[in-house]
């Protein structure tokens, strides 16, 4: 995992906290799920983060920020192609 994630996933979803690798793999996990099951990308990451941050993610993410198909990128082990984690 690419250490930018934890902070770019906090500037996207204006997190108060980094998030730790465990949370960072769990949103990479839920994100690819969400994608699998139909939901486009940027809906896919922001559910993901609200289940994953739920007293913390914003309601909307911020539009400035990198896409989520970046961020799964950074990822790297930890989410094969197509946006699923391995």
């Amino acid at each position: 995992m690419d250490a930018r994630l934890p902070t770019a996933l906090r500037e996207k979803y204006r997190l108060v906290h980094v998030p730790g690798q465990r949370r960072c793999r769990d949103w990479l996990r839920a994100t690819g799920t969400r994608i699998d099951e139909g939901l486009p990308a940027e809906q896919a990451g922001l559910a993901a983060a609200q289940a994953v941050f739920p007293y913390e993610a914003a309601r909307t993410a911020r539009p400035d920020s990198p896409p989520v198909t970046e961020l799964l990128s950074l990822g790297g082990d930890e989410t094969a192609a197509g946006g699923t984690p391995s």
